[in-house]
């Protein structure tokens, strides 16, 4: 069946919409300061920051929840 016949004769105002995003909070700088004439660099091999998941979910009006996961969301959580 296709999905937008599953929700065609619910109202609007009824639906909630859900969302997940990944943030990295240690990501390499783009910018650097170095003394005149010399150049500013850094070795960035792999990442080591720490990774959070965020999760959302809003309806027409509002914002209706928010979660954040500590971590990568590897996986289908059902």
């Amino acid at each position: 069946m296709n999905p937008y016949e599953k929700v065609k004769n619910i109202e609007a105002e009824n639906l909630v919409f859900l969302d997940e995003m990944g943030v990295l909070l240690g990501l390499t700088r783009s910018h650097a300061r170095s003394y005149y004439g010399s150049i500013a660099y850094d070795f960035s091999l792999f990442y080591r920051g720490q990774k959070v998941t965020v999760f959302g979910a809003i309806s027409l009006t509002k914002v209706v929840g928010l979660m954040t996961l500590n971590g990568s969301m590897d996986r289908i959580c059902i």
